[in-house]
C-alpha cells in the first residue's frame, strides 16, 4: 500500500513587475509540441483501465504527454520548467495551448474550455491485491492533488479557474467537486503559506464507488482582448502535481515515503547553459552543483547521493560521491539544497577538446534513500547534457515567456565574454509566435564591444521575426556581408524599426539578468527581469556549416530495463531499435552506487543479477564499434 503526500509550505518568492519600457508576454507556440518535434516522441500504448493505487507525480514520463497508462488525454503540458518550488520533479500544466502547442482555435477573451486531463476508467469497485475484494465507502477513500496557479508564466485572472470533475458510471454523468477561481501566486502565497497547495476529497457516494469510475482536470482560460495582438499569446497557467487516489486514507494522509529531486539537472559550466568548443578551458567548469531535494515524508531519512558523468560517444567516464547524510522532513524544514561535501564540488577536468567541431556530455545525478523504502524511484534521477558547439547560451532552450521593449528605436544588448579572440557569423533567436502578424515589425541586428561608451561594431539591413518548425525554433541570421573579428567582451542585440514587441523567448528557469542591457531614452539600463533571453551568438570559422543541436542529443543512447526496480533474478533489457542487430559489438558492465565495476559481460538481452543485492546500480552499455557509451539506472529491492 502506498502511504503519500505532502504539505509544501514556502521558500522564495518569484514575481515580476510590467513597466513601459520592457515587459514579459505568455508563448503562442510550445515548440517542444509541434508536429515535428513529436514524430520523436514515442507514445505508451494506452492501457484501458486502471486499479487502485492511482499516483501520478509526472516525474517518470520521458514525454511531454502524460502517461497513456494512467490519462485518456493529452492536452496538458508535462515539464520541470513552469512551476516554481514544486513538490517533485515534474508537474502538469494546463494553458491554453493545444497538443500541437498552439492556441486553442476556439480560444476567447471570455472563459472558455481549455486543457482537460481524464483519468483511464478505474476499478473503483474492487481491490486486486491477493484475491479480489469488494471496495465500500467503509474503506476510507481519498483523492488528493496538489496544485499552483501562474508559477513561472501568467497568472489566471479571477473570471478563470480550474476545475476538477468526478464521473459517475452509475449515471452517466460528470458532477462539478472542486474549484479554483484564477490568482497571482503571490496572491497564493499569501492566502495559503504555500507554493503548492494540498487538496483532500473523501469519496463516501457510492455512485462513485464503481468500475468504470473516472476523474478529470480542466481549466477556463481567456486570451487577451483583439485589440492587443502581440499580448494574445499563451496565458492562464495551473501546475497540477501529485495525484493520489486510494483506500484506507484518512484527511491526515498528507506525506510520503519519497525523497525527491525538485528541480532539473545544473550545468556543470559557472557563466553559460551551453558555450562554443573553441572556447571552453577548465576555469569555466563550476564549483558548485546545487539540486533542491525534499523528504516528502513525516520523518529523517538518511541517503546516498552520486553524480556521473559520461562523455557522448567518447570513453571518459567520471563518479563522484556525495557521501551519506540525513534528510529531515519538508513539512517541517522545507527542501534541501543538495551540494557534495568535497570542495570543489567539480573536482574533475573534461578530456581535451582540441580540434574537436562539437562533443557533449551526459552528467547523471542519483540519490538513493538507506532509511526506508523510496516508493517513487524515477524522481531520483535527473541528468543534464552539456553540450560544446559553436554557440554561446544562456537559457535551456525552452521559453516560459515572451521579451519586449515599447518604443521605436528601442535598443536591446546582451552581454558576452571570451577567453580568446574569435570570429563572430551571425546570431540566433527564438521568436515566440502571436495572433499578430510579423509583416509589420522590423529590426536591426546590432553587435556593440562596449556600451558605456556605446561602440557599435556592426548594424545589419533591417531583419524581420521569422518563425520556424525546426527542431530548435532558432532563427540563425547570417552576417552574409561580413564576418567580425572579437575578442574580450562583446555584445549582440537588436534595434527596434517600429514600436511593434518582438516577443523574443525569454527562460524563466536561468537568469542572465546581469548580462541583458536596454535603451529606450537614450541610457542604457540593466533588465528588471529574471531570466535569459533566448539569444545564442554563432562563433568559430566554420560558422557557416551551423550544425543544429537537437532538443535531447543522448535520445538514441537510452536502453530500457524491466522490471526496474526488480527483485527478480532477470532483468531484461531492450535496445534501441537501431542498436538491434549490432548487440554482437556491445559489452555490459555493472557499478554499484560508489562507481565500483561489479562485473562485466557480453551483451545479454536477459541479465542474471542474482548476485546483486538490494541498492541502487548503473548499468552500461560500451559499444565496441562506434565507442558509444549508454548508461542507465538499476534498482534492486529483494
Amino acid at each position: 500500500m502506498i502511504k503519500k503526500l505532502i504539505i509544501p509550505v514556502v521558500l522564495v518568492v518569484i514575481s515580476c513587475t510590467l513597466n513601459a519600457q520592457e515587459y514579459l508576454t505568455g508563448i503562442y507556440i510550445n515548440s517542444k509540441l509541434l508536429p515535428k518535434n513529436l514524430e520523436q516522441i514515442n507514445v505508451i500504448k494506452q492501457a484501458t483501465e486502471a486499479k487502485l493505487p492511482f499516483v501520478d507525480d509526472f516525474s517518470g514520463v520521458k514525454s511531454v504527454f502524460p502517461s497513456d497508462t494512467l490519462w485518456e488525454d493529452r492536452d496538458v503540458f508535462i515539464n520541470s520548467g513552469y512551476s516554481i518550488n514544486p513538490p517533485s520533479l515534474g508537474v502538469a500544466t494546463f494553458d491554453v495551448l493545444n497538443d500541437t502547442g498552439a492556441v486553442y482555435p476556439n480560444a476567447t477573451t471570455t472563459p472558455f474550455i481549455s486543457d482537460v486531463l481524464t483519468s483511464l476508467p478505474i476499478r473503483l469497485d474492487s481491490l486486486f491485491n491477493g484475491t479480489p475484494t469488494a471496495i465500500t465507502a467503509a474503506d476510507s477513500i481519498y483523492f488528493s492533488f496538489y496544485y499552483q496557479p501562474q508559477g513561472n508564466a501568467d497568472a489566471p485572472e479571477t473570471d478563470d479557474s480550474l476545475v476538477l470533475e468526478f464521473y459517475s458510471p452509475h449515471l452517466d454523468e460528470w458532477n462539478t467537486i472542486w474549484a479554483s477561481q484564477g490568482m497571482k501566486l503571490d496572491t497564493f502565497l499569501t492566502k495559503y503559506n504555500t507554493y503548492f497547495k494540498q487538496v483532500m476529497i473523501p469519496i463516501t457516494d457510492t455512485t462513485y464507488i464503481q468500475k468504470g469510475f473516472k476523474f478529470r482536470f480542466k481549466n477556463y482560460a481567456s486570451i487577451a482582448p483583439f485589440s492587443m495582438p502581440s499580448w494574445q499569446s499563451n496565458a492562464d497557467q495551473w501546475n497540477v502535481d501529485y495525484v493520489y487516489l486510494n483506500t484506507e486514507r484518512s484527511k491526515n494522509d498528507t506525506v510520503f515515503a519519497d525523497v525527491t529531486f525538485v528541480d532539473k539537472a545544473p550545468a556543470i559550466l559557472k557563466n553559460y547553459q551551453q558555450m562554443p568548443i573553441r572556447q571552453f578551458n577548465d576555469s569555466e567548469l563550476t564549483d558548485t552543483l546545487h539540486l533542491k531535494i525534499s523528504n516528502l515524508n513525516n520523518v529523517l531519512d538518511n541517503i546516498s547521493c552520486q553524480y556521473v558523468v559520461n562523455e557522448i560517444g567518447g570513453a571518459f567516464t567520471y563518479t563522484k560521491s556525495g557521501g551519506v547524510w540525513d534528510i529531515l522532513p519538508f513539512i517541517t524544514n522545507g527542501y534541501h539544497n543538495y551540494q557534495l561535501h568535497t570542495s570543489p564540488v567539480v573536482d574533475f577536468s573534461l578530456p581535451s577538446l582540441a580540434g574537436m567541431e562539437k562533443t557533449a556530455f551526459s552528467i547523471t545525478h542519483m540519490l538513493s534513500s538507506n532509511g526506508w523504502t523510496d516508493e517513487i524511484l524515477l524522481n531520483d534521477t535527473v541528468r543534464y547534457i552539456q553540450e560544446f558547439n559553436n554557440y554561446f547560451a544562456y537559457d535551456d532552450g525552452s521559453a516560459e515567456n515572451g521579451y519586449g521593449l515599447s518604443g521605436e528605436n528601442s535598443k536591446l544588448a546582451y552581454k558576452f565574454n571570451l577567453n580568446q579572440p574569435d570570429t563572430l557569423g551571425g546570431v540566433q533567436i527564438y521568436f515566440n509566435q502571436t495572433y499578430s502578424s510579423t509583416a509589420s515589425k522590423y529590426f536591426n541586428l546590432m553587435v556593440w564591444s562596449s556600451l558605456n561608451p556605446e561602440t557599435l561594431v556592426y548594424k545589419s539591413p533591417q531583419k524581420q521575426p521569422v518563425i520556424t518548425d525546426s527542431i530548435n525554433e532558432y532563427c540563425t541570421y547570417v552576417f552574409s556581408d561580413t564576418t567580425l573579428l572579437i575578442e574580450g567582451t562583446f555584445y549582440v542585440g537588436w534595434q527596434q524599426v517600429t514600436d511593434n514587441n518582438l516577443n523574443v523567448g525569454f527562460d524563466r528557469n536561468n537568469n542572465a539578468k546581469t548580462n541583458m542591457f536596454y535603451n529606450v531614452g537614450g541610457s542604457w539600463v540593466n533588465s528588471s527581469f529574471n531570466g535569459a533571453l533566448m539569444i545564442r551568438p554563432l562563433l568559430g570559422k566554420k560558422w557557416q556549416q551551423y550544425l543544429s543541436v537537437h532538443e535531447n542529443p543522448e535520445k538514441d543512447l537510452h536502453f530500457s530495463i524491466y522490471p526496474n526496480p526488480a527483485s527478480t533474478r532477470i532483468v531484461n533489457i531492450t535496445l534501441p531499435s537501431d542498436y538491434s542487430d549490432n548487440s554482437g559489438q556491445l559489452t555490459i558492465e555493472v557499478f554499484d552506487f560508489l562507481g565500483r565495476n561489479i562485473f562485466n559481460v557480453p551483451f545479454t538481452r536477459q541479465l542474471n543479477v542474482s548476485d546483486l543485492v538490494k541498492g541502487v546500480y548503473m548499468i552500461r552499455l560500451s559499444d565496441n564499434n562506434t565507442k558509444k557509451v549508454f548508461t542507465e539506472k538499476l534498482v534492486i529491492t529483494r
